[in-house]
């Protein structure tokens, strides 16, 4: 994953999907830490969680043959 110094627009689609996964069981002493040290914001991993979590909200319907 990107370093703090290439701050959040740096970062692949993977690398967020990583920063989720690894960030996912911290309470919120131990997320400010990771995020000081990797140049991020607490609220950007939420938001990045919050993707992560609609990524297969598509509607099924609309995507069946008809």
């Amino acid at each position: 994953m990107p370093g703090a110094d290439a701050g959040p627009e740096g970062w692949t689609s993977r690398d967020k999907f990583a920063a989720v996964l690894e960030s996912a069981a911290m309470n919120e002493a131990d997320l400010a830490a990771y995020c000081r040290n990797r140049g991020l914001f607490p609220e950007q991993i939420k938001a990045w969680r919050g993707a992560c979590e609609q990524a297969n909200g598509w509607d099924r319907t609309s995507m069946a043959k008809t």
